[in-house]
């Protein structure tokens, strides 16, 4: 016998959730159109360590059963993530000057992991200054944020968890511009509730489908924001509108917050050392 499964969609926790369920079975698994996400890797990287046996290819995933490790002790260190970097990455420059280089690093993280992503940021004019520490990176502006137009993709594509920031970052680009910057989801639906807590800020991003449109946010005037009633409609977007209600300096606290206390740590410290731009490293 030979259990061949193949996933509709590269989903993460799908692949890593087989992973977990066939890595005992008594006879063959294949596992087709899984996630390629570094997670994935560092997954089946620990399960051989333990005694699983399985190969990874380009087009697939196989699980040949399981034999106990004979070692009592086992060492494995979890890989960054990636998508916290890139979320700290993307305000900093936010919030950093034209021409101007963090006086923190973030880190650590594998610039490799952030898939095409980076050369999208760099397109942009954000880029990463290595540090004397290993894995630890300055970020530096340049003098003109240029728009984008961008779809979500799998892995190394643009993360689908990503595109909030980018959403954010849309909104700084130079105003003398009058080209607007979009986004367009293909992954997973319902991914742009966010939107509507980030216009209650005076943000005009519109909606159509699966893609949505950010203009430059000329919005200056913050004192009236702070009896604005905010909600986090889920990790990812939370995170970005509690990202903008720091910029503005608005420290209440949002409804649902426990979607971002869930996927981040110490991350109200880490906004600070950005937003005063602190000679330190964040997480």
């Amino acid at each position: 016998k030979h259990l061949i499964h193949t996933f509709p969609k590269p989903s993460v926790g799908a692949t890593i959730n087989a992973l977990f369920m066939f890595g005992k079975s008594t006879v063959p698994v294949t596992l087709y159109n899984c996630a390629k996400d570094p997670y994935i890797l560092d997954t089946i990287r620990f399960m051989q360590t333990i005694g699983f046996n399985i190969t990874y290819g380009e087009d697939k995933i196989e699980l040949h059963g399981y034999q106990k490790t004979s070692n009592p002790t086992v060492q494995h260190t979890v890989i960054d993530d990636t998508i916290e970097a890139l979320t700290y990455i993307i305000y900093s420059g936010i919030n950093l000057n034209a021409n101007s280089t963090s006086s923190y690093t973030i880190g650590p993280f594998t610039i490799g992991y952030l898939g095409k992503t980076y050369a999208l940021l760099q397109s942009i004019g954000i880029e990463l200054l290595e540090s004397k520490t290993k894995n630890y990176y300055y970020i530096y502006r340049t003098s003109t944020l240029k728009p984008f137009n961008i779809t979500t993709g799998y892995y190394p594509d643009i993360y689908t968890d990503i595109q909030p920031f980018l959403c954010l970052l849309a909104l700084y680009i130079d105003s003398s511009t009058v080209t607007n910057s979009s986004i367009t989801e293909i992954i997973w639906n319902d991914r742009f509730k966010y939107i509507e807590e980030l216009n209650k800020l005076g943000c005009m991003i519109t909606s159509i489908k699966n893609c949505i449109t950010i203009p430059a946010l000329h919005t200056t005037n913050t004192p009236s924001f702070a009896d604005l009633t905010f909600t986090c409609p889920d990790l990812r977007g939370g995170m970005a509108v509690y990202l903008l209600m720091r910029k503005y300096n608005i420290l209440h606290t949002p409804l649902n917050k426990d979607y971002i206390d869930r996927g981040y740590t110490d991350y109200e410290n880490n906004i600070n050392i950005i937003l005063h731009n602190d000679s330190t490293s964040l997480y």
